[in-house]
C-alpha cells in the first residue's frame, strides 16, 4: 500500500505535439511520466487513473469551430465516393470532432450516412455524443452500424485487460489498438519510474502480451509502428489494482443476481456489460467466484476472470483453492490459458506457494522470475525446499547456489513444487513487494 503513485496530468500537453497517429504514441507518455513522478504526492494509481482519459483525448487534435468549415469544404470539393470515403477515414486517425460536426457532414453525403458515422465515431468522445450520433443511423444501416463500431463502443479505457482481435482496417478496431498502446505506454513507464515490480512477459515492463500480426508473432517494442491494415492480435494484462483499504461492495453480489436471473442474454452480452461497470466496483474473492459460475466453463469464464481479478481486494484468496485452484471453478485447462493470458507473475500467490505444480520456461522472464522466487523464499523458511519433477517422474531439489547466482535462463521446461517446515509470513510478504503487484498484507 506504500508503492509510489503513478503519473499525474502533466502528460497532457506532451502527448497533444506528439499525437497518436505519429504511430508510436509512447513516445512523448515517457518524458511526461518522469516529469509527474518527480512531482508525486503519494496517492494511489485509483486516483491518477482519470488522468488516462484525458491522456486519450489529447492524442487527437480537436477540430474547433473555425476550423470545421475548412475540413467540411475540403470533403465537399472531393468528387467520387472513394475520395470522399478515403478523406473520411484519414479524418478518423487523427482528429476529434463532435457529434454535431459528423451529423452536419451526414447532410452533406446523406447517401454515405452510415460510412460516416462508423468511420468517425471513434473520434467523437463522450459516450452520450456517441449514442446520439448513433441515432442519425438510417434504420436500414443500424445493425451494421452497431457492429462496425461495437469494439469501441465497449471498450473500457480504465480496464483494459483482456483478448484483443483487431482488424486495422476497419476504424474503430484501429482506434482500440492506440489507446492500448497509448495506455500501455502509460502503466509501463510510469510503473518503472515508481519502482514497481516487472511483471511483464519479457522484463520490459509492458502490459502488450503474446503479440502476433497477421498471424506472425512479434515483440512490441516502442520503436513499433502501428501498421494501417493486418489483423492485429494482443493480450494486455494491467497492473491496475484496488488501492490499500478497499473494502468489496455489496452491489457485486446484486450483479450475480441479476446474471443468474437473465439467462435470456448471450454470455459474449454479460461480458460487455461486465466490462462497462467493472471499474465502478471493488469485490471479495467469493464474490469473483460466484460471479464466475454465471457463466460457461471455458472462454467465456476466463474471460469474466480477465475482467474481474483487477477489481478484488483479497488477492491472496483469489489466487489459492478457494478460486484459482478450485476444479469446481476452473479447470486444467483454463489454468493454464490464464497463465498465458495475464501472465505467471500476474496469478503467482506470495503468501501461499504450497500445493501448486509450476510449468515454467526458464528461458522466458515471467516464467523464470516465478522460480526466483521460489528459490528466494528458501532462504528464510525452515525446511523449505523447491522440488524439481523430472518427466521421469524423479525429483531432485534445485541447486542452493541458486539463491545467490541466480536461475539460469537456460532453454528448457521446468516443472517444480515448493515445500516447508514452516511458513514464513513477514517474508513472504516483503518478496511479495519485489515479485508481485496488488495489496496482499
Amino acid at each position: 500500500g506504500g508503492r509510489p503513485s503513478l503519473a499525474r496530468g502533466g502528460h497532457r500537453k506532451s502527448i497533444m505535439v506528439t499525437g497518436a497517429m505519429g504511430r508510436r504514441p509512447s513516445e512523448g507518455v515517457g518524458m511526461a511520466a518522469r516529469a509527474d513522478i518527480a512531482e508525486d504526492d503519494g496517492s494511489s494509481l485509483e486516483s491518477d487513473w482519470a488522468q488516462v482519459a484525458h491522456l486519450l483525448k489529447d492524442a487527437r487534435m480537436q477540430v474547433s469551430a473555425l476550423r470545421f468549415p475548412l475540413v467540411r469544404s475540403m470533403f465537399l470539393a472531393l468528387i467520387t465516393r472513394e475520395q470522399q470515403q478515403r478523406f473520411v477515414r484519414a479524418c478518423s486517425k487523427d482528429l476529434s470532432f463532435n457529434a454535431a460536426q459528423v451529423s452536419k457532414l451526414c447532410e452533406d453525403r446523406p447517401e454515405m450516412a452510415v460510412e460516416i458515422i462508423c468511420s468517425l465515431f471513434p473520434s467523437v468522445r463522450g459516450r452520450s455524443s456517441q449514442l446520439l450520433l448513433l441515432c442519425g443511423v438510417p434504420p436500414a444501416g443500424m445493425q451494421a452500424a452497431a457492429k462496425a463500431v461495437s469494439s469501441f463502443m465497449w471498450f473500457q479505457e480504465g480496464n483494459l485487460t483482456g483478448r484483443y482481435r483487431l482488424n486495422l482496417v476497419d476504424p474503430a478496431d484501429c482506434a482500440v489498438a492506440e489507446n492500448c498502446l497509448l495506455v500501455n505506454a502509460w502503466e509501463s513507464e510510469v510503473s518503472r519510474l515508481a519502482g514497481w515490480p516487472d511483471v511483464s512477459q519479457r522484463g520490459n515492463y509492458e502490459m502488450l502480451r503474446n503479440e502476433e500480426h497477421n498471424e506472425v508473432p512479434f515483440n512490441y517494442t516502442r520503436d513499433w509502428s502501428l501498421p494501417s491494415h493486418g489483423l492485429l492480435r494482443f493480450d494486455y494484462s494491467t497492473v491496475r489494482r484496488p488501492p490499500a483499504g478497499a473494502v468489496a461492495m455489496s452491489e457485486a453480489s446484486e450483479v450475480t443476481r441479476y446474471l443468474r436471473g437473465n439467462g435470456a442474454y448471450s454470455a459474449q452480452a454479460k461480458l460487455k456489460a461486465l466490462r462497462a461497470i467493472s471499474v465502478h466496483m471493488y469485490l471479495s474473492a467469493q464474490q469473483l467466484r460466484n460471479l464466475l459460475l454465471c457463466f460457461p466453463e471455458g472462454e467465456a469464464r476466463e474471460d469474466a476472470f480477465c475482467i474481474l481479478h483487477t477489481r478484488v481486494v483479497d488477492p491472496g484468496h483469489m489466487l489459492g483453492p478457494a478460486l484459482l485452484h478450485a476444479p469446481l471453478v476452473l479447470r486444467e485447462a483454463d489454468r493454464r490459458s490464464l497463465l498465458s493470458r495475464l501472465g505467471h507473475l500476474h496469478v503467482l500467490n506470495p503468501l501461499h506457494p504450497e500445493n501448486v505444480l509450476f510449468s515454467c520456461r526458464l528461458a522466458v522472464y515471467e516464467e523464470r522470475r516465478v522460480v526466483q522466487f521460489l528459490v528466494q523464499l528458501t532462504g528464510k523458511e525452515a525446511g523449505g525446499r523447491v522440488i524439481r519433477e523430472a518427466d521421469d517422474g524423479r525429483q531432485t531439489a534445485v541447486p542452493a547456489s541458486w539463491a545467490d547466482k541466480g536461475v539460469p535462463c537456460d532453454d528448457v521446461s521446468f516443472r517444480c513444487t515448493y515445500e516447508t517446515a514452516s511458513a514464513n509470513a513477514q517474508w513472504r510478504l516483503q518478496l511479495a513487494e519485489k515479485y508481485c503487484v496488488g495489496t496482499f498484507g
